[in-house]
Protein backbone atom coordinates (compact mmCIF):
# COMPACT_ATOMS: atom_id res chain seq x y z
CA UNK A 1 0.00 0.00 0.00
CA UNK A 2 1.38 3.54 -0.83
CA UNK A 3 -0.04 6.82 -0.89
CA UNK A 4 -0.47 9.06 -3.79
CA UNK A 5 -1.15 13.38 -3.80
CA UNK A 6 -3.38 14.13 -6.77
CA UNK A 7 -3.99 17.73 -6.29
CA UNK A 8 -5.89 18.28 -3.34
CA UNK A 9 -7.10 14.42 -2.41
CA UNK A 10 -4.88 11.99 -0.90
CA UNK A 11 -5.31 8.28 -2.52
CA UNK A 12 -4.63 5.00 -0.91
CA UNK A 13 -3.25 2.50 -3.75
CA UNK A 14 -2.27 -1.26 -3.89
CA UNK A 15 1.07 -2.02 -5.39
CA UNK A 16 0.68 -3.98 -8.54
CA UNK A 17 4.14 -4.63 -9.15
CA UNK A 18 4.56 -7.53 -10.50
CA UNK A 19 3.06 -9.83 -13.89
CA UNK A 20 0.56 -11.39 -11.75
CA UNK A 21 -0.76 -8.69 -9.68
CA UNK A 22 -1.02 -6.43 -12.56
CA UNK A 23 -2.79 -9.12 -14.30
CA UNK A 24 -5.27 -9.34 -11.48
CA UNK A 25 -5.14 -5.70 -11.09
CA UNK A 26 -9.00 -4.78 -9.95
CA UNK A 27 -10.74 -7.72 -10.84
CA UNK A 28 -13.67 -8.88 -9.73
CA UNK A 29 -14.04 -6.53 -7.07
CA UNK A 30 -18.12 -5.35 -6.51
CA UNK A 31 -16.65 -1.85 -4.57
CA UNK A 32 -13.20 0.45 -3.84
CA UNK A 33 -13.20 2.22 -0.94
CA UNK A 34 -13.62 6.21 -1.72
CA UNK A 35 -10.28 7.73 -2.67
CA UNK A 36 -8.76 3.93 -3.31
CA UNK A 37 -6.85 2.96 -6.14
CA UNK A 38 -4.10 0.77 -7.90
CA UNK A 39 -0.43 1.57 -8.50
CA UNK A 40 0.91 -0.44 -11.59
CA UNK A 41 4.46 -0.23 -11.73
CA UNK A 42 6.29 -1.24 -14.68
CA UNK A 43 10.23 -2.44 -15.04
CA UNK A 44 11.16 -0.01 -17.37
CA UNK A 45 9.13 3.29 -19.21
CA UNK A 46 7.43 2.64 -22.26
CA UNK A 47 3.48 2.15 -24.16
CA UNK A 48 1.94 -0.33 -21.72
CA UNK A 49 -1.35 -1.54 -22.32
CA UNK A 50 -4.07 -1.64 -19.37
CA UNK A 51 -7.21 -3.66 -19.68
CA UNK A 52 -10.52 -3.58 -17.76
CA UNK A 53 -11.44 -7.21 -17.70
CA UNK A 54 -13.62 -8.51 -15.11
CA UNK A 55 -14.21 -4.81 -13.35
CA UNK A 56 -17.62 -4.36 -12.36
CA UNK A 57 -16.41 -0.74 -10.82
CA UNK A 58 -16.41 2.34 -12.60
CA UNK A 59 -12.07 3.03 -13.32
CA UNK A 60 -10.16 5.64 -14.74
CA UNK A 61 -6.69 5.26 -15.21
CA UNK A 62 -3.69 7.95 -14.89
CA UNK A 63 -0.47 8.00 -16.66
CA UNK A 64 2.72 8.89 -14.37
CA UNK A 65 6.42 9.40 -15.70
CA UNK A 66 9.20 8.26 -13.65
CA UNK A 67 8.68 12.08 -11.98
CA UNK A 68 5.39 11.15 -10.76
CA UNK A 69 3.45 13.96 -13.02
CA UNK A 70 0.74 12.81 -14.79
CA UNK A 71 1.86 11.96 -18.51
CA UNK A 72 -1.55 11.05 -20.00
CA UNK A 73 -5.26 9.73 -18.31
CA UNK A 74 -7.61 7.32 -19.87
CA UNK A 75 -11.08 8.22 -18.25
CA UNK A 76 -13.59 5.83 -17.27
CA UNK A 77 -16.70 4.49 -17.57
Amino acid sequence: MTELNAGMYLIRAEVAANDPARARGLMHRKALAPNAGMLFVFDAPGAHCMWMKNTFIPLSVAFLDDGGDQAGDAPGR
